[in-house]
This record gives C-alpha cells, sequence and structure tokens, in this order.
C-alpha cells in the first residue's frame, strides 16, 4: 500500500498540468494577464483582431504580453489560443479591477508587474520563485524514490520471514492460516466473543481440585502450507514418564494438532485409571468445539451454519469418542503467558513437529 502511494505521488508530481492557468491579452480592450476564461474573454471579445493566449505559468503569460512583435491568427475559442494578427499594440491601460498585471512600459529594461493584491514583483523575483518551487519538486521526487526503496526492503524482510514461519502453540494464526481454513473463521470469531466463557464440562461435574492436572498443546511449522510438520505435546509434570512428544500424523495443521493433543491426553488418562481429569489448553477452538458446537455439528449433519461441512469432522469425533467412562473439564490459558506448565507443553509440540518427516 506505501508502495502504491509512493508511485501515485510521483506520477501527481509529473502529471500535465490541469489548472490554474493564466490568460494574457496582447490586444484587446485592457491589455495585460487575467485569472479566468471570462474576464480575458470580456477584453477581447468585439475587440477588432485581438491577440491573447493561456499560459500554465504567470511568467510565460507576462512575456507574451511583453513580446510586441509576435502576431498570430486563428478563430476565437475559450481554450485561449493566439488569436487575429494586429499591429504592436497601445499604451497599456492601468488600474483595471480584473487585471493581474499590466503590459511593462517599453521604456523599462527590467519589466515590473503591478500585482492586484500586493506590492509590485520583478520578473527576477518571479524567476527565483519558480527556481524555488522547482527545487522543492526534485526534494519530493527523491523522497518518494526512497520510501519506495525502503518499502521493497520491507516486503523482502516480510516474505522471509513467513517462509520460515512456525504457528507456535498458542498463536493460532498465520498469514496463511485462515485464508486455508475459511469455514473455521465464524468459528473463531465466535470463540473470540465467548473468550470470557471459555470452559466447560464434558461429562458429569467436579471440584477441580478432585481431578488430576494435564497440559496440552499442539503446533505446526509452515501451517497451511507445502511441506508443514506439526506436533503434539502433552505434559504431566517434570520428568513424568507419561509427557507426550510426537509429530501429527495426518494432515499437518495447527487446530488438529491442538485436537490431537488432547485426544493424547484423555487416552493417557483411561490408562491410568484417572477418572476426573482437567485439561489445560491455549485453544479456545478445541474448548469450544468439544463443549459447545460440536452438539449443534451433530444436529446438523457436522455442517457449520454457513452449510459447509465441518473440516475437523474426523479429529473432533476421534476425541468425542474417548470422551465416554470419563470426566473432563476443560481449562483455559492464554498461550505464552509465562506459566510454566503450558511453556512445557509447547516445548513437547515443537519437539515433536521437528520429529515429522523424520520417520
Amino acid at each position: 500500500m506505501l508502495r502504491t502511494a509512493c508511485r501515485s505521488c510521483l506520477l501527481l508530481l509529473t502529471m500535465p498540468k490541469s489548472g490554474p492557468w493564466f490568460y494574457a491579452v496582447k490586444h484587446g480592450k485592457v491589455p495585460g494577464v487575467y485569472n479566468t476564461w471570462p474576464e480575458c474573454e470580456s477584453q477581447v471579445k468585439g475587440f477588432p483582431k485581438p491577440v491573447f493566449k493561456k499560459f500554465p505559468s504567470l511568467l510565460e503569460a507576462q512575456n507574451f504580453v511583453a513580446d510586441e512583435g509576435r502576431a498570430s491568427t486563428t478563430k476565437l475559442s475559450p481554450g485561449g489560443t493566439y488569436f487575429n494578427a494586429c499591429s504592436p499594440m497601445a499604451s497599456p491601460i492601468s488600474n483595471h479591477k480584473n487585471i493581474i498585471s499590466r503590459t511593462p512600459s517599453s521604456s523599462s529594461n527590467q519589466a515590473t508587474l503591478s500585482a492586484s493584491r500586493g506590492s509590485p514583483v520583478t520578473l527576477a523575483s518571479l524567476n527565483f520563485e519558480v527556481a524555488k518551487m522547482q527545487g522543492t519538486i526534485d526534494r519530493l521526487s527523491g523522497m518518494m524514490e526512497g520510501l519506495s526503496s525502503d518499502v521493497g526492503r520491507i516486503l523482502d524482510v516480510v516474505n522471509r520471514i513467513e517462509t520460515a514461519a512456525f504457528i507456535a502453540p498458542g498463536m493460532k494464526r498465520n498469514f496463511s492460516s485462515m485464508a486455508r481454513e475459511p469455514d473455521d473463521r465464524r468459528e473463531r470469531k465466535k470463540a473470540k466473543k465467548e473468550k470470557s466463557n471459555v470452559g466447560g464440562f464434558t461429562g458429569p461435574t467436579f471440584e477441580e481440585d478432585d481431578g488430576v492436572h494435564v497440559y496440552t498443546d499442539g503446533g505446526c511449522f509452515d501451517n497451511g502450507r507445502n511441506g508443514a510438520r506439526a506436533g503434539i505435546g502433552v505434559y504431566w509434570g517434570r520428568d513424568d514418564p507419561n509427557n507426550v512428544s510426537e509429530a501429527l500424523s495426518g494432515r499437518p495443521s495447527n487446530n488438529r494438532a491442538e485436537i490431537h493433543a488432547a485426544v493424547k491426553a484423555v487416552q493417557v488418562a483411561k490408562q491410568k485409571g484417572i477418572k476426573n481429569l482437567v485439561i489445560h489448553t491455549d485453544s479456545q477452538f478445541l474448548i469450544n468445539g468439544i463443549t459447545k458446537w460440536i452438539k449443534g455439528w451433530k444436529k446438523n449433519g457436522w455442517k457449520l451454519t454457513t452449510g459447509h461441512p465441518v473440516i475437523n469432522k474426523e479429529d473432533f469425533s476421534a476425541l468425542d469418542n474417548e470422551l465416554p467412562g470419563i470426566s473432563v473439564k476443560w481449562v483455559y490459558v492464554r498461550g505464552h503467558s509465562g506459566n510454566p506448565a503450558n511453556e512445557e507443553a509447547d516445548r513437547l509440540a515443537k519437539l515433536g513437529a521437528e520429529k515429522a518427516g523424520l520417520t
């Protein structure tokens, strides 16, 4: 966007002039330079053999009026072209209310322009102002070119970051994830609105102190791209033999990794005979999906409210099939917020993703 703006500015600096114009009357009722065509027309219409022309600058218009030896012929038109040839013009008439400047005296070595709203202005001072304006335009052009170059360098950095991006657990979006899984957007927006109410139970409720706590996480390198690698992490405690760090089998994606990390935690808990399990996760998508949305999905034939199929149907079905026989309390923990157990689950998930494709 910045690059486009820079190019637009450069285009404006170089595009042809669209106004205002200066109308020079060389031979008319009141010779001089005028701001508008109606003013100019009133000085030449009905005047025998008028001579006038429009110019993009006051200096050019004044020089045209001062050049008494030139003549040209064409028809009268608002375009401000030359009009019928004439002899050298007569002495100027001064103090007309609409005139910008009058014709310089033939006896003057340096023409003095009488401005209608200021003190006399010399041709030398006008040339100086024009030179200043040109210098400003040149500086602006250089600035635009510099900005364009800077934007190019920034885009190169962004492209390198995007190519090497890892969708770390707790970071649920990247440059491409929203584009690759559009059907989940409505559910993620819903999760954001329900953030303060994230959590719930699957199975009978219980007091949190009566449950066994576990932290799960999932992550994916290059989520949504060719060559993506995903892993799961399940953290029961320091040096616990049941901790899990595995590559995700099947389609690699961040959401699938989150769901299957929970599947693994439930499987291990049931093997250990745990009846009440507290799963801590930084995935609102996982929590809302298994505690709220899945009921509507099943009722609607595993379709979203948009009518599109639920992308993670098989994954949530696998988790749902593991839940009978165990009560789970789902607790949301914000990712990368300094929670040591969540950071460990994050680390295990990343290690699992690094193992993908190595076996």
